[in-house]
């Protein structure tokens, strides 16, 4: 599945010139109807009024070190050390 950020700029930023998107960031998710779910999200890029590209809304979609999202990440770690005791 692919998700490209809606422009949702408040009305002070109704001056930056949209330009493009970023690099997407891919995330593994929990299976939805025991198929594999991975889902590619692209983040809008913006130039300000001297021509330098600039990014909004940075956010953390993935646990650190993985590809996976934060509560997948937390449920493979709860799971793991429930099999392991």
């Amino acid at each position: 599945m692919y998700l490209d950020e809606k422009d949702n700029r408040p009305e002070e930023l109704k001056t930056l010139r949209p330009n493009g998107f970023t690099e997407e960031t891919v995330i593994d998710d929990f299976p939805v109807r025991n198929r594999k779910f991975i889902l590619h999200v692209r983040r809008r890029r913006w130039l300000d009024d001297n021509g330098h590209s600039i990014v909004l809304n940075v956010y953390q979609l993935t646990a650190d070190g993985t590809r996976l999202s934060e509560e997948f990440a937390s449920f493979l770690k709860r799971s793991s050390s429930i099999i392991t005791r």
